[in-house]
């Protein structure tokens, strides 16, 4: 099957098993509920795949997602896992196949608009940093954070503008040798991790295939996504259609995964309460 990395700054943030938004946790919770008797998506369902390949997510007692594992729309295999401070933010994360061992992810909350990033592997260590606006929503991610520490004039960011509703609208790409731009349009529906206790955007730094690596990923759902390369071929794009059917409860039962070229993917959502 083909690979469905978005664009060349996707593909390196996916090779590094990363993309990201809101630094606010959400109020602590004093209670620990059965996770089971929340609506909680517990596994994608790639029905393309002959094996119908599966990736599997679960949470502790607080509806906090702590581990994703299983084989994704790639079907590449997947480990990952996370920590939480007592205020639900997202402090530390692992990804134990990465393809350079364990990949070790640090997020230091700098202030209310900045968190460093310290990616951690056998192979060189890497700072990124992540700029938030006032309502929490990522507008810069500084990927060549870590070049510019050391000197270097490289350039490489992705910034990040929404619309009225809250959702990713624009996403620029900008690096030293080929800019680039990706779009998306978003429903007013719930998405499949609605009901996860802090379900911060920086959790899409980790998980790894396109459906759940876009800042908005825990808003609504993408029915759109487009790839404007402005500098090789301008006005040309490449582009993904989802279309989406939900149960009684609003939540997507199933998705049918476009790709401008190839077939239609279909992927089923199973949740613990169902």
């Amino acid at each position: 099957m083909k690979s469905f990395t978005f664009s060349r700054a996707l593909k390196a943030v996916i090779f590094y098993s990363c993309i990201l938004l809101f630094a606010c946790g959400c109020n602590k919770v004093t209670q620990a509920p059965d996770p089971h008797q929340t609506k909680l998506l517990l596994k994608e369902i790639y029905l393309s795949k002959n094996n119908n390949d599966t990736l599997y997510f679960s949470y502790d007692t607080k509806h906090r997602m702590t581990a994703c594992n299983g084989y994704d729309l790639n079907g590449i295999y997947r480990n990952c896992r996370f920590e939480y401070d007592d205020n639900n933010r997202l402090v530390r994360a692992y990804n134990y196949n990465s393809g350079n061992g364990v990949l070790t992810y640090t997020f230091n909350y700098i202030s209310a608009d900045s968190i460093k990033l310290t990616l951690t592997s056998p192979a060189a260590p890497q700072d990124w940093m992540l700029v938030f606006n006032k309502k929490g929503q990522l507008i810069k991610t500084d990927i060549g954070y870590n070049l510019q520490e050391k000197g270097s004039p490289s350039v490489f960011y992705i910034g990040y503008d929404y619309d009225a509703a809250g959702n990713l609208s624009i996403a620029d790409h900008h690096d030293n040798l080929a800019p680039e731009r990706d779009t998306c349009i978003y429903d007013d529906k719930k998405s499949p991790f609605y009901n996860v206790v802090g379900r911060s955007p920086l959790l899409t730094l980790v998980l790894p295939d396109l459906l759940n690596s876009l800042p908005t990923t825990f808003t609504h759902n993408v029915v759109d996504m487009r790839d404007v390369n402005k500098t090789r071929t301008p006005g040309v794009y490449y582009g993904f259609t989802f279309i989406y059917r939900y149960d009684n409860d609003g939540f997507p039962t199933s998705v049918d995964f476009k790709a401008s070229e190839d077939a239609n993917y279909p992927i089923q959502y199973v949740y613990y309460k169902d």
